[in-house]
């Protein structure tokens, strides 16, 4: 895939939406790049995808999520669908 990518998340605590930050470092190395204040985030790797998606709606049903959904598809197929503290409690050993 060619980037080391790290998904942070911290919640403001003067607003619901969490704030999805994107941190990149290329293939070389060296300093990392960040990305903050998105509303959507998308990871691929091959035929794997993880999302995180701080909205929902289209047009004027357009609205920041209480919590992101965070979706893992495998070849096409949700493997997982809710959010960040559902996925944390079902891969705890």
């Amino acid at each position: 895939m060619g980037l080391i990518i790290y998904l942070i998340f911290v919640i403001n605590q003067y607003n619901i939406m969490s704030d999805l930050r994107i941190e990149t470092q290329g293939v070389k190395g060296g300093n990392t790049r960040v990305v903050e204040k998105n509303g959507y985030i998308m990871v691929n790797c091959d035929e794997h995808r993880i999302t995180f998606d701080n909205f929902k709606g289209r047009g004027e049903t357009y609205k920041e999520r209480e919590n992101p959904l965070v979706e893992i598809i495998e070849n096409g197929v949700v493997k997982f669908s809710g959010n960040l503290s559902e996925l944390i409690e079902r891969i705890k050993l």
